[in-house]
């Protein structure tokens, strides 16, 4: 198309934004308006974009390629856009301009270098009626007004920026919705003869104007220059060099000029426009794109303006020089947010169907910040393919005080509540069933009592995030907030519709009562919650702060916690479908903390309208810890477990779980050893604390049912000192269970051999009759 560009392809350049007919980035040069004699172009977006899908190749060793990220930090143009609002939602956009075209050795011959003139200062001195806030009856009459003045440079390079030339410029819309620009030359010093007007585009003589002189250049020794527009010339610029309007005229441009334009229509298309963006915009856009689906190109909005600002989240304008420093540095923080890892993934159906999902948690190592993205599969290859939603945007969008619903356990009562500051402290004895405890209370006020402020951050509240309020940790980078902790460890759970399948109980009616629920993802993060998110829509439904993480949630407030990192809710979340000693069927989860805390817990998430702060005693179970419990590594495992009740439909649900690494008990000898578990799933009272009295750090256990009962017969698990042991729950009597040693895993030098995976557990291809030898561990 055409467009308003210094040079486009072979032609020798005429120095000036003139339209020229542009059908390539790759040989366009000199930006227009403000410096159309420089050989700048917008190679950087097909270089930028070589190097994110092609890749450079290093100096060390030709051969081998790295892909780039191209970041933009661009200063704004030194000329001003101005955009003049017409009817029927149209616009004008004017941009200033002016040359040197004689004095001082300058040569006003075409094709021959004229200095473009530089803005020293931009004064406006009225807008009205363009726009919501500034509508004025009393101006022209209702209608868009504009009035400024404009200091010009001579010198393009800089030199002085003294007062060379002063311009006033008037814009008025009139009854007949025309733009009419006058421009008076109010003012000049000095020994250059400067033409001054602009470029326009919107209308139905779009192109460059030259307008007036400057007012200490006489009549008898202003030059002629190709780009002037005497006030004889009427059409579409250039004007001619002969007949009627010539700007090879032997005649001064006045000091004073006003013309008239209409917008164009559809049916006088408009003659040229503005490349909308700078060279940097585009090589950030086709150099910084994050391709989601897999095919190359920066074809979906979300793969390069992620916060919808309508720019590349890879560039960053300094319209201010003063703010250079700023933008640099989010620069740098999106940098390093890119810095990131992957945690596990979670799919939604055991094979790939039309319509399934790939769930994938990420982190980001420069700011701890996570991410929950949920992708369609593609159901004949299985690759992911588009980004259906982002948990973290949803989650950072809600209102911290009413959008979210968080849980967590007042230790005192065991009982559920909200993740709320309590309305009253009593000076002395307990806060009220429903607030959090006066440990937790003083565990967040810290040093400084401002634990509600600290409550209120981890909800999501900005107003104390640095540099506002208490200047807490800033969790906003750029223009991208994220409440979100890194997911390191944490594998999301997916939850569907039952399906267990059990023909006991009555679990065929349960199935059938919540056919309807909605799927639910659930994941730890190291912000000290489990998180449960719709899986249909990324909306977070609620969250758990489990007891253990008060004594360091203040840490997440601190502004050098980048520095300092630390882990929470770290382990993978199990779920299953259990019932309880009434026979009533629940699903519920349970988890560990991993790296983050000695401590297991349990909700009931059966019904994921319920899952509230208001209902916060029925979903939050138990909590369980013990001297021997290290830190939680080992996932737990939900099972049925023998008991003598004659009705077999009730024997009872537990979870079995390792004690983790790092324990360490003074009351015996030696302090470490490697514990097995065993809790009941309903009410998280312990069924059986088997204590091996060596060994240290029981890893996940693997449970066997041999016999396809739905009961639990066997138990494997390592630890480690690279021991493998099997535990044999047959028995009704939980105090009648025993253990083996297996085997220890040594290297060749006789050095035990940590085993910290589950053990795979698996019939042996011979027949066999006694299920203690017809099994092969892995």
């Amino acid at each position: 198309k055409s467009i308003f560009i210094g040079q486009s392809g072979t032609p020798v350049p005429d120095s000036a934004p003139t339209p020229k007919d542009v059908g390539s980035f790759g040989n366009i040069r000199g930006l227009a308006p403000e410096e159309p004699t420089r050989e700048g172009g917008y190679y950087a977006a097909s270089v930028a974009y070589f190097g994110k899908t092609t890749g450079v190749q290093t100096a060390a060793d030709p051969s081998h390629t790295v892909k780039t990220d191209t970041f933009g930090v661009a200063l704004s143009s030194p000329l001003p856009t101005i955009d003049i609002p017409m009817a029927n939602d149209k616009k004008i956009t004017v941009v200033p301009f002016a040359k040197s075209v004689g004095g001082s050795g300058i040569n006003a011959t075409k094709n021959q270098f004229q200095p473009t003139n530089p803005i020293v200062d931009f004064f406006v001195e009225s807008i009205a009626n363009t726009g919501t806030g500034n509508a004025d009856a009393s101006v022209n009459g209702g209608r868009p007004y504009v009035k400024f003045r404009i200091n010009y440079e001579d010198s393009e390079y800089g030199s002085d920026h003294d007062m060379d030339a002063i311009v006033t410029y008037t814009f008025t819309v009139n009854a007949s919705n025309q733009l009419i620009i006058s421009l008076s030359s109010d003012y000049a010093a000095g020994s250059v003869i400067q033409h001054m007007g602009y470029v326009i585009s919107g209308t139905t003589a779009d192109g460059v104007y030259l307008e007036v002189r400057d007012v200490d250049t006489s009549t008898g020794s202003d030059p002629d220059y190709f780009l002037d527009t005497p006030p004889t010339f009427i059409g579409i610029p250039p004007a001619p060099d002969s007949g009627t309007g010539t700007w090879d005229d032997n005649v001064a441009l006045p000091v004073t000029a006003t013309r008239t334009f209409s917008p164009s229509t559809a049916a006088t298309a408009i003659t040229a426009a503005f490349i909308k963006h700078d060279p940097l915009w585009y090589a950030a856009k086709w150099g910084g794109f994050i391709d989601t689906n897999a095919n190359g190109l920066p074809d979906q909005d979300s793969e390069w303006d992620r916060d919808n600002d309508g720019n590349p989240d890879s560039y960053f304008l300094v319209t201010n020089a003063g703010k250079l420093k700023e933008q640099l540095s989010k620069s740098f923080e999106e940098i390093v947010r890119r810095t990131s890892s992957a945690a596990a993934v979670a799919v939604n159906s055991g094979s790939l169907i039309a319509g399934g999902r790939l769930y994938q948690a990420r982190f980001n190592s420069g700011d701890w910040t996570g991410e929950l993205r949920a992708l369609s599969v593609n159901p004949n290859t299985g690759a992911p393919e588009q980004e259906v939603w982002l948990a973290q945007d949803q989650v950072s969008a809600q209102n911290f005080n009413t959008g979210r619903q968080i849980l967590t356990i007042k230790p005192s009562t065991q009982g559920g509540i909200p993740f709320r500051w309590p309305a009253t402290i009593p000076s002395s004895g307990e806060t009220n069933a429903s607030s959090i405890d006066q440990a937790q209370i003083a565990a967040l006020n810290g040093s400084d009592a401002q634990g509600e402020a600290r409550l209120k951050f981890l909800r999501g509240d900005a107003s104390n995030e640095d540099p506002q309020g208490n200047q807490y940790r800033k969790r906003t980078i750029g223009t991208n907030r994220n409440v979100l902790a890194d997911i390191v460890d944490s594998s999301p759970f997916y939850v569907g519709l039952p399906s267990a399948g059990y023909p006991f109980g009555d679990y065929r009616q349960f199935s059938i009562d919540h056919q309807s629920r909605a799927p639910m993802v659930y994941v730890g993060a190291n912000d000290g919650m489990l998180h449960g998110f719709n899986a249909e829509t990324g909306a977070e439904v609620f969250a758990y702060v489990p007891s253990a993480m008060f004594s360091k949630l203040n840490a997440l407030t601190e502004p050098t916690y980048v520095n300092q990192h630390q882990f929470y809710v770290d382990a993978s979340p199990t779920a299953l479908d259990v019932q309880f000693s009434n026979g009533s069927w629940h699903t519920v989860l349970v988890s560990g903390l991993r790296g983050g805390g000695t401590g297991y817990f349990a909700l009931d998430v059966t019904d994921p309208t319920t899952l509230t702060e208001t209902n916060a005693a029925n979903v939050v179970l138990w909590e369980f810890t013990d001297v021997d419990l290290g830190l939680t590594f080992s996932q737990p495992s939900l099972v049925r477990r023998k008991d003598s009740d004659t009705n077999a439909d009730n024997n009872p649900w537990i979870a079995v779980f390792g004690n983790g690494y790092n324990s360490s008990n003074a009351a015996k000898t030696p302090a470490t050893t490697a514990v097995l578990y065993v809790v009941n799933v309903q009410d998280g009272q312990l069924v059986r604390k088997i204590d091996l009295g060596e060994g240290q750090g029981l890893s996940t256990p693997s449970v066997v049912d041999v016999d396809a009962d739905d009961i639990a017969d066997f138990v494997y698990a390592g630890d480690l000192e690279g021991n493998l042991w099997r535990f044999d729950i047959r028995s009704a009597n939980p105090n009648s269970w025993s253990y083996t040693k297996l085997t220890t895993a040594l290297d060749a030098n006789g050095n035990p051999q940590p085993i910290t995976s589950s053990p795979q557990v698996t019939r042996q291809l011979v027949s066999a009759t006694d299920p203690n030898t017809s099994l092969m561990v892995l």
